[in-house]
């Protein structure tokens, strides 16, 4: 499985993909993707090690500059019987299909009060994955030839 990371502009983004209802799913290089985490401009060498960490996981991404921010486009991973055509995605939202427990971000559920009103929210829980990635061990340093650490 190739993984690889595509930097667009917003302009160029839009284009060429096509953008759920919600424009929270899109449709690009025949992959479909899910949008993922937003960086400021001055961030974009934080957007990039997190696209980094995303391949090492074996997902495909694409890092789309807007105006005022980064964002991250994660690939999702389908089934070979759900078929989808362009058209239908144009005029529908994107229906997602079932993805690989392995690859997909952890959720958890918590409850938000707004005006007296109690509900539930289903959110990413980044800090499981934030978790197994620092588990990965850490190159040594060098300074003038000697390992530092």
């Amino acid at each position: 499985m190739s993984t690889h990371i595509t930097e667009l502009t917003e302009q160029e983004f839009r284009k060429q993909a096509l953008l759920s209802k919600d424009n929270s799913s899109a449709m690009f290089d025949n992959n479909s993707y899910k949008q993922g985490l937003t960086f400021s401009i001055p961030m974009k060498h934080k957007a990039l090690k997190y696209c980094q960490k995303l391949v090492e996981n074996n997902l495909s991404s694409v890092l789309v500059q807007g105006t005022y921010c980064f964002t991250v486009w994660v690939k999702k991973e389908e089934s070979n019987d759900l078929i989808v055509e362009q058209s239908s995605i144009q005029q529908t939202p994107m229906v997602s299909a079932p993805q690989n427990v392995t690859q997909e971000v952890p959720r958890k559920k918590i409850t938000r009060v707004y005006r007296g009103q109690t509900y539930e929210v289903e959110i990413p829980d980044y800090s499981a994955i934030q978790q197994s990635l620092l588990n990965k061990p850490k190159a040594r340093r060098k300074y003038r030839g000697q390992y530092i650490d």
